[in-house]
């Protein structure tokens, strides 16, 4: 799993919320709210981390479809079946902290 949930969590609404509530009030929060979540590698910006923002796209397909296989042409996101090509293609070159996120999901 990972900690890169959007405000729109339609598996969990109130689990969306609640982070984003996180994210909105960051400069009022806890020091140790803070680095409790920064322990857990909680994503402050969502939409600036694309990478995981995308990440949190195929968690879903993959939830949905039951394996991370999304068609290049995928009509219901586009973007997710490019960016899975792209992630398919350079491999090689994918900082390794994120090559073992994709192969947890189950990425091939």
């Amino acid at each position: 799993g990972d900690c890169c949930v959007p405000v729109k969590y339609t598996v969990d609404p109130k689990l969306g919320r609640w982070v984003h509530m996180q994210r909105f009030n960051k400069s009022f929060l806890r020091q140790e709210r803070k680095d409790q979540l920064d322990a857990i590698e909680f994503v402050w910006n969502y939409a600036k981390d694309s990478w995981y923002g995308m990440l949190a796209r195929l968690i879903a397909y993959k939830k949905a479809h039951g394996d991370c296989n999304v068609p290049q042409d995928y009509e219901a996101d586009p973007r997710l079946g490019l960016w899975v090509m792209d992630q398919q293609m350079r491999l090689e070159y994918i900082p390794n902290d994120r090559k073992k996120r994709l192969f947890a999901l189950g990425f091939k």
